[in-house]
């Protein structure tokens, strides 16, 4: 997975606050594979780290005020100057901005999230249960777990 590739179905999982560390997964095995191989080798390597799950936030349903922007907007463009008077939506209005934003609410990829859960996670073990004790140990003939 590349660093910042969108692969998020349901949650996210990420390091810290900062976007340079943050990476995209749908499990949390998937994002320490991407944290393990994406570490920059003349940092040391974190023996534990806290991964923060997240999940988007839903829409609130009168975020968007379509209708009533649209209506504002074709007011100006269209209404007669000299009665400056407001369109009020019908109830066929309401009813097709209603399907039109469950449309979008379904489509649209939502990245305002909500941090759900913050995971302490010793990372020196995971890595030594999942294949990467090379790398692990690697760092620390160098010197470089914390």
């Amino acid at each position: 997975m590349e660093k910042g590739e969108n692969k998020m179905s349901k949650e996210l999982f990420y390091y810290g606050g900062d976007d340079d560390e943050r990476y995209n997964a749908n499990t949390l095995d998937e994002y320490l594979e991407s944290f393990v191989d994406e570490w920059c080798s003349y940092e040391p390597f974190p023996e534990k780290i806290t991964v923060n799950k997240a999940i988007p936030e839903k829409i609130p349903s009168g975020s968007c005020r379509v209708l009533e922007n649209l209506l504002e907007n074709l007011d100006e463009d269209f209404s007669d100057p000299d009665f400056g008077v407001a369109t009020k939506p019908t109830p066929a209005m309401k009813k097709a901005e209603a399907a039109f934003m469950k449309v979008i609410r379904a489509e649209y990829k939502n990245y305002w999230l909500k941090t759900v859960e913050k995971i302490e996670v010793d990372l020196k073990k995971w890595c030594f249960e999942n294949g990467y004790d090379e790398e692990w140990k690697g760092a620390e003939e160098n010197g470089k777990p914390a």
